[in-house]
């Protein structure tokens, strides 16, 4: 049975009764990113393993211990890193591979590049970051040679091995482009055997501030029509490879968007602003920019104004900043990954019960905008290579979903002017929401689009036979 979605997009509702599906992850932490896919898959029959590759366990694995006590089907298991005599030269290539396609960009900024030189070492790096390196580095013939070199480097015998005594009928494999993503040998490993690979982007910035996606998967799972062109254009996959299935990571906001939110206004004792802080690579510090817009709240020429306070939820990872400063209308909330019931709450209470929310360039922002919380990104010039020279934000502010204030006192003008009603932004986060986040229409989640991708996938695996499952070589980059 199909439905089609707002976007014109078949939403295939058949069950996937007696299907193997295996999906390879980087770390527990990552579980809330394809937890709703899981839910789909399992909801519709299908047997659904979870394999996460030793070495990046994470203690964030609350969101997995919680929904695995509701679906105890889910299997989870660890699996070994690539161990061989291959791994070194491999990896080194594709860190060397990433660092090259960066260089040849004209839209990434000099912040990234010099990030993704930072993981280079040794010889190799010396010689790659040296001024004829980066030259040799930039030219297509370069990217065609570590192209080859992918090619000719056998897959892990041991993920090939598991495969085969798994005998999945689909794989997805996420994210495959962070640095040292173990998960990318089972991709290679899928190809080898012939078996139907799907890539979920994780992040809205998976395609762009990452690494480049080394090998071509069957099916690029993306969260909107800027993934897909980031896709062709960044990382020479083909348009007909890609499938525009919504954003998996934000179906746990889909119950609670168009809930009112003008009660929480106009009941509000003590008016705040919430400040939503960025992780240390965007912001190392930026408790100085919290206390200034709150000063901006202070010297504001409107007394009602004044008596707003500043909110602040730290990044769960970039905490310290903040811990001096609570007092005199800053205070800092507790902060953690929203990952179970408890963690959305207390973000949903937060965000909803504000007069606006400000940060600088966070994937929280993304949660307030989805949520109809009016959100200003502020733009100032210390976070310039982090924040306004990023393709994402910059699709972001081009949106019209989010505010964008060069300046404290503008801020500060702006959530003056939403407190008085004057919201400007509502009609394009409605659009964001429809066209960037859940393109199946009212109702269908971004998870439950890529379970009716992984039936397409699986029959047409069935269809056409173990070995003989048509995938492309290795992904190249844009000239």
């Amino acid at each position: 049975m199909l439905l089609g979605g707002a976007s014109g997009m078949a939403v295939d509702l058949d069950d996937l009764k007696g299907s193997r599906v295996l999906l390879v992850g980087r770390s527990e932490g990552h579980f809330t990113y394809y937890d709703s896919i899981i839910e789909a898959l399992l909801d519709r029959g299908a047997q659904v393993a979870l394999w996460y590759v030793q070495g990046w366990t994470d203690k964030n694995d609350a969101a997995l211990k919680s929904f695995r006590l509701k679906r105890p089907d889910l299997q989870v298991d660890w699996v070994p890193r690539r161990d061989d005599l291959w791994r070194r030269l491999a990896f080194a290539l594709r860190e060397l591979r990433s660092f090259a396609w960066y260089l040849r960009r004209s839209d990434a900024s000099a912040f990234y590049i010099r990030r993704w030189q930072g993981y280079l070492s040794g010889w190799l790096g010396r010689a790659a970051t040296s001024r004829l390196g980066r030259r040799i580095l930039r030219r297509p013939t370069a990217d065609r040679l570590f192209a080859l070199a992918e090619r000719l480097i056998p897959p892990f015998p041991d993920a090939v091995e598991r495969l085969r005594r798994f005998r999945p009928d689909v794989v997805i494999v996420s994210p495959s482009n962070m640095r040292f993503s173990e998960e990318v040998e089972y991709v290679k490993a899928c190809r080898s055997l012939g078996l139907p690979v799907a890539v979920l982007v994780q992040t809205w910035d998976s395609l762009t501030t990452k690494g480049l996606l080394q090998i071509v998967p069957d099916v690029l799972l993306v969260w909107h029509g800027q993934h897909r062109r980031a896709a062709r254009d960044l990382h020479g996959i083909a348009e007909g490879r890609v499938r525009i299935v919504g954003a998996p990571f934000f179906d746990k906001w889909l119950r609670e968007v168009g809930a009112s939110t003008e009660a929480d206004a106009a009941n509000r004792p003590a008016p705040y602003v919430l400040y939503l802080g960025s992780s240390k690579n965007i912001a190392v510090d930026e408790a100085w920019v919290a206390k200034a817009l709150r000063r901006a709240f202070e010297q504001h020429w409107h007394p009602m104004m004044r008596r707003v306070e500043v909110q602040i939820r730290p990044h769960p990872a970039n905490l310290r900043p903040f811990k001096a400063i609570e007092g005199d209308g800053l205070r800092v909330a507790r902060t953690s990954l929203p990952q179970d019931s408890a963690d959305t709450g207390e973000f949903l209470d937060l965000a909803r019960g504000a007069l606006a929310v400000v940060g600088i360039n966070t994937s929280g922002m993304l949660d307030t905008v989805i949520l109809d919380c009016p959100t200003i990104a502020l733009r100032l010039d210390e976070y310039l290579e982090t924040q306004i020279m990023t393709p994402h934000f910059q699709a972001m502010v081009a949106s019209g979903a989010m505010y964008e204030e060069a300046s404290f006192e503008a801020a500060a003008d702006r959530v003056m002017a939403i407190w008085r009603g004057d919201d400007d932004a509502a009609a394009a986060r409605r659009h964001f929401r429809k066209n960037m986040i859940w393109p199946g229409g009212a109702g269908v989640t971004a998870g439950g689009i890529v379970a009716s991708v992984v039936g397409e996938l699986s029959r047409r695996g069935a269809a056409g036979g173990s070995g003989r499952h048509s995938v492309p070589g290795v992904a190249r980059t844009a000239a």
